[in-house]
């Protein structure tokens, strides 16, 4: 007697057009993957990608064991049960989008870094991961980009999961501040304000393990870029790097205000403050500029983005990266601030 499970996968594998010898074309199966948003280097399938390297034609036996691989994600994806369903016209939605922003020229590109401003202004791409791991792709999306302000939310989250929401909120604020991300203000406790501006950045990331190699401490960081973006492989730009410590006057600045009024050391309560060494300011800064000059594709962007929206969990590997309540918390403050 055939199993629960054996009878789906029978009745999942005869909903497929078949051939005369009761068979599925490899050509037909990746066919409806795709137009599920299912891409061949989804990482959750690369078993059964890498069966399928070695076969023209998938019977049921094959199919079977590719059901073992991957129940949950292939039954959803079979069973039209994706949180897009509807893909193809999604798709053609989007397309007629990107059709209509292709040929915008107004606006120019970032120049308050030297590096940025060598950018290609006719660049464009759309990139869309939901947190069921359906990707669709078009225009430049494989092009590096520099994260720049986009790495606030990730250092802020990093450094709740690597202390704990208390010790960060000592020496960080959660309220707008209600002026420019740069400026040199601190709010009633002699912290800054929140950890998307500039001050509130500087001080979440001087809040991750400052207590080991700094080169230690930028692999950490990394490793975290890693698992969000699916275990893709993240880059760095050192030359946007190098401008960006040579015209960080204002970032100099906010770091030495902070460190003026014990922001770094003692925070609100000077119970829960920390050592800080003389030289930990310049080490901290440093850190912050490489930060901001991590690279990753459009396609990466949405990859971590999908990982926040599904709770810290990124789709693509199904690893929990945060823990959903500082995600539900960093949501909060992007929102607000």
């Amino acid at each position: 007697m055939h199993s629960p499970k054996f009878d789906k996968n029978n009745l999942i594998f005869n909903s497929f057009y078949l051939d005369e010898n009761q068979k599925i074309k490899k050509s037909d199966f990746i066919k409806i993957l795709k137009s599920k948003g299912i891409l061949t280097n989804d990482h959750r399938l690369s078993k059964n990608f890498k069966l399928l390297k070695e076969i023209d034609f998938i019977d049921f036996e094959i199919f079977n064991k590719f059901m073992e691989e991957n129940n949950s994600l292939l039954v959803k994806i079979f069973k039209n049960e994706l949180i897009i369903p509807k893909w193809n016209e999604f798709v053609t939605e989007i397309d007629e989008i990107f059709k209509s922003l292709k040929d915008v020229n107004k606006g120019d590109v970032a120049s308050y870094i030297p590096q940025l401003a060598k950018i290609d202004a006719d660049l464009f791409g759309v990139s869309i991961t939901t947190i069921d791991g359906q990707i669709y792709n078009q225009g430049d999306t494989d092009y590096h980009l520099c994260v720049q302000s986009c790495s606030k939310p990730i250092s802020y989250c990093i450094a709740v999961d690597t202390l704990n929401e208390e010790t960060v909120h000592n020496h960080i604020g959660r309220e707008p501040s209600g002026k420019n991300f740069n400026e040199l203000c601190l709010n009633s406790d002699n912290i800054p304000h929140n950890p998307l501006i500039n001050s509130g950045a500087i001080m979440a990331v001087s809040l991750i393990k400052n207590d080991i190699r700094q080169s230690n401490r930028f692999d950490y960081i990394m490793n975290y870029w890693t698992k969000l973006a699916g275990n893709k492989k993240i880059n760095f730009n050192n030359s946007i790097y190098l401008s960006e410590k040579d015209t960080a006057d204002r970032n100099f600045c906010l770091g030495y205000m902070m460190q003026e009024n014990n922001s770094f050391s003692q925070g609100k309560n000077p119970e829960l403050g920390r050592d800080w060494k003389i030289n930990d300011l310049i080490r901290n800064l440093e850190l912050y500029f490489q930060c901001c000059s991590i690279e990753i594709t459009c396609e990466d962007a949405s990859v971590i983005a999908s990982s926040l929206a599904n709770g810290g969990i990124c789709p693509m590997t199904d690893e929990k990266v945060f823990n959903s309540k500082n995600v539900k918390n960093v949501l909060s403050l992007m929102s607000s601030c």
